[in-house]
């Protein structure tokens, strides 16, 4: 293969092992989070106040709830 085609396939793999930013609803009616401050933002911009309510299975992230 050529260099110039590996490189593309090399930033798309690598795309995909970053975490990402967005929150994710939970089967149990928690949302998870990157962070803290992304938990919060998500519940300010929705006029709530966010509740922690522990680390995300894995290191994941946080768990949370908006209040």
């Amino acid at each position: 293969m050529k260099p110039c085609l590996l490189f593309p396939l090399a930033l798309a793999l690598a795309g995909c092992s970053m975490m990402s930013s967005e929150v994710i609803h939970m089967r149990d009616g928690n949302l998870r989070a990157p962070s803290y401050a992304d938990a919060q933002n998500y519940c300010e911009a929705r006029k709530l106040n966010s509740q922690p309510v522990g680390k995300a299975p894995g290191d994941m992230g946080v768990l949370f709830r908006c209040e």
